[in-house]
């Protein structure tokens, strides 16, 4: 058809060559987004340094560790891009994420409750119930408003940025574990 760039399903090369290499495009995109944010955040936090002096490593890294997630979002997204067996090990690690998921605000629920009944006497909520729990943080409680939208940034951005690695990590392990 297209001077042999077809098979007899009609798929272009580029389309078999990622089915036949799925696995090994994933793990490397995965690999390389966790090692730059890995990069990134022992430059931050284990050192200390500011965004302003890792700044210049930073706008290096920046388009490989976009390549890395977009390529992830594209291999989760993308279903022709899959073949029968991966399809099937995305499916198990589909439904491993939506419990990681799903699980996750219990998690949260939980510490903070015992937390609560472990540590009592904790300076974790005012002993006035009239006081405002920002001001205990030092936030201005005129700007609640702005603290939730920054709030749901936050939340957002975290899920935008980890939610495929750890769905390419399930992913993995299930892999594994169909291989032992």
């Amino acid at each position: 058809m297209n001077g042999g760039a077809t098979d007899r399903k009609g798929d272009c090369m580029f389309v078999q060559f990622i089915r036949q290499n799925y696995e090994k495009i994933l793990t490397a995109a995965l690999l390389i987004h966790i090692s730059l944010e890995g990069v990134l955040a022992i430059l931050r936090f284990g050192f200390g340094f500011t965004f302003a002096a890792v700044g210049p490593i930073v706008i290096v890294l920046t388009p490989p560790y976009f390549m890395a997630l977009v390529t992830l979002y594209v291999l989760i997204f993308t279903r022709s891009l899959r073949d029968e067996y991966v399809d099937k090990l995305w499916q198990r690690a589909a439904r491993s994420f939506s419990i990681v998921v799903l699980t996750l605000p219990w998690l949260w629920i939980i510490t903070w409750t015992l937390k609560g009944l472990m540590l009592p006497n904790a300076k974790w909520l005012p002993s006035d119930p009239a006081t405002p729990l920002f001001e205990l943080n030092g936030v201005d409680t005129t700007s609640v408003a702005q603290n939730q939208v920054a709030g749901m940034d936050f939340v957002l951005g975290a899920i935008w940025t980890f939610g495929p690695p750890v769905f390419a990590l399930l992913y993995k392990w299930h892999a594994w574990r169909d291989r032992i």
